[in-house]
């Protein structure tokens, strides 16, 4: 028994009034019962925020539903009851909030768990990069390496790894994802529109959004949001 079931159960038992709670897939599709204290039948319309409370036959009764308030779509049902019309409202009004709060609760619980499942991915990444660069000679091969881990655990439909050039006074491309490295340019490291150029400069990573901080040596580097992040890298002879 689930605990909000327990929760419908006891009002069940303090009042005598059936009740259930009706949720929305995240998906999509039509609600889908979450809990309840008998076989609550599924209704052909599920009213708004904004109309309140509605009446609704069925064929054990009459039921008031009206929906939850809050960032997931549910319904409370109250009845069939022995109780008036007066009673029932009573009792939908009570249980709204409580069911509104539980849904809230389960909601946050659900989003700690992902983000802890991405830190866990994120730190995971962080040690497999480490050992990367602690095993790999060659930089265009750790270079590589690192774009694909980077690439399965974020997302990344284009991504590159850019390395100074003292001579030149470059950032020049050694790897990349969904573009040929000979096809992107160098970055000059004192450009004043590059956000590429400027995390190498202050050594600080940077978000930009899709459309901010746009700069003709990144069009090719970029497709919508961009992550820089400065790499401080030697080989394991430490040259």
């Amino acid at each position: 028994m689930s605990d909000l079931t327990s929760v419908l159960t006891a009002f069940k038992d303090a009042t005598r009034c059936d009740a259930a709670v009706w949720v929305e897939p995240r998906v999509g599709g039509s609600p889908e019962c979450e809990a309840a204290t008998y076989r609550a039948p599924p209704l052909e319309r599920w009213p708004g925020p904004s109309e309140g409370a509605q009446s609704v036959r069925t064929p054990g009764g009459s039921v008031l539903i009206a929906a939850v308030p809050g960032p997931r779509h549910a319904w409370v049902l109250v009845g069939p009851s022995p109780s008036s019309r007066a009673a029932l409202e009573t009792h939908l009004r009570f249980l709204l909030p409580v069911v509104s709060h539980f849904l809230q609760a389960s909601l946050e619980v659900e989003h700690a768990a992902s983000e802890l499942a991405e830190r866990y991915e994120e730190i995971n990444l962080l040690y497999t990069i480490g050992e990367i660069l602690g095993r790999t000679v060659a930089l265009e091969e750790a270079a590589h390496t690192i774009l694909t881990e980077i690439s399965e655990t974020v997302g990344a439909r284009r991504a590159t790894v850019l390395v100074y050039d003292a001579a030149d006074r470059e950032l020049r491309v050694v790897a990349s994802l969904g573009a040929r490295p000979a096809a992107l340019p160098s970055i000059a490291v004192d450009d004043a529109c590059s956000v590429t150029a400027r995390v190498f400069r202050t050594m600080h990573p940077e978000i930009v959004e899709a459309g901010e901080s746009a700069c003709p040596q990144e069009v090719e580097h970029r497709d919508g949001a961009l992550l820089s992040v400065p790499i401080m890298w030697s080989t394991p002879r430490g040259a």
